[in-house]
């Protein structure tokens, strides 16, 4: 084992003057090296900010155009609404309200003249809706619309 000598007060002190530069230069580069990370974070955060406030802009675009869309369809589908509508008020005859003993070959008979399958099925799916499932049972008091005949019928 070989012993070290003990340095004295002097030594010691030679040592950290001559350290201390490379001290000085080692503090200076983490002193940059911070600057930089935090011209680099400051960079990706305005960066990040610029995205957000992009993505933001484009949702804002795409729910306006998404409702124009909505608000387009939604008018197409009242004026097609409404035009079925105006059409199927052209194509009834008559309103009737059923009476307790009516059937529906009975008002068939009144409106058309024939009391007949083809004539009475054709006002039970007009009417299905106020009738139900089953064309047999009528209530008195419905109100069912007659509808017109249609050509295939009209010449029979």
């Amino acid at each position: 084992m070989a012993t070290e000598k003990k340095k004295g007060f002097f030594e010691r002190i030679g040592d950290l003057f001559s350290n201390r530069d490379e001290l000085a230069k080692e503090a200076e580069a983490k002193k940059k090296a911070a600057e930089l990370a935090e011209q680099q974070r400051q960079a990706i955060k305005a960066q990040a900010d610029k995205q957000a406030a992009e993505l933001a802009k484009a949702r804002e675009e795409a729910a306006a155009t998404a409702e124009k869309q909505r608000q387009a369809i939604q008018a197409e589908v009242a004026e097609k609404a409404a035009e079925a509508a105006a059409e199927a008020k052209a194509n009834i005859l008559a309103t009737h309200t059923v009476s307790g003993d009516e059937t529906l070959s009975h008002i068939a008979l009144r409106y058309y003249g024939h009391a007949t399958p083809p004539y009475y099925k054709l006002i039970y799916e007009f009417n299905k809706a106020v009738i139900g499932d089953n064309m047999n049972i009528i209530r008195a008091g419905q109100v069912l619309e007659i509808p017109q005949l249609p050509e295939e019928l009209t010449n029979k």
